[in-house]
């Protein structure tokens, strides 16, 4: 070899060095071989958008688990229901206990009591005032009772008094509850159908 070459590589040996590295740097990065073990990815650095539509499968995720319910837009899970369908009826469950109510009735304006919506409560139990007032004299204790007017036929308001045997409206003397039904509009006293309920 020339003494000319021999001198040129002993001064520029250190840059033909780097360049062959800088060469063979670049064809690995290139190749994409570079990174070759989820090691040296570090968290967060990968994230949907660097990832194909519909390329990941859950064999691609850990222990073979797909995506959760959380991870379900609220649109795709109602999709996902539609999909499925309804599942089969569950076991008939247990009777409910009865109502607490010791006594309840529908009360026609008239003061009759309509028996098939009624309970514990009978016409005769029952005296309508033209004032507008129903004594009912009950033969069980009445510690509280709620009423209130049927809408579906005027309107009206009720009020109720449980009197346990006071004289009350001059007209329910020894009577355990009185109910009273009014026109809005006026304030007055008016017959008016309703439902009241005893306990």
């Amino acid at each position: 070899m020339p003494p000319r070459i021999i001198a040129h590589l002993r001064h520029n040996f250190v840059a033909y060095v780097a360049l062959f590295f800088a060469i063979t740097g670049s064809a690995v990065a290139g190749s994409g071989v570079l990174i070759n073990s989820s090691r040296q990815v570090g968290k967060g650095v990968i994230n949907s958008g660097d990832v194909r539509n519909n390329t990941l499968t859950s064999v691609d995720l850990r222990n073979r688990k797909a995506v959760g319910l959380a991870d379900f837009t609220p649109a795709a899970l109602e999709d996902l229901k539609k999909s499925l369908g309804a599942g089969p009826a569950g076991p008939q469950g247990p009777a409910g206990q009865n109502g607490s109510a010791i006594a309840y009735a529908y009360v026609q304006s008239t003061g009759n009591v309509v028996e098939a919506l009624s309970k514990n409560v009978t016409d005769a139990m029952v005296t309508y005032a033209p004032t507008g007032g129903y004594c009912f004299d009950l033969p069980f204790e009445v510690k509280n009772a709620v009423a209130n007017t049927d809408a579906l036929l005027a309107e009206g308001v009720a009020a109720v008094k449980v009197t346990q045997g006071a004289d009350v409206n001059g007209g329910c003397a020894g009577e355990d509850v009185l109910v009273e039904t009014r026109t809005p509009s006026t304030g007055a006293l008016a017959p008016k159908s309703f439902y009241v309920l005893f306990n």
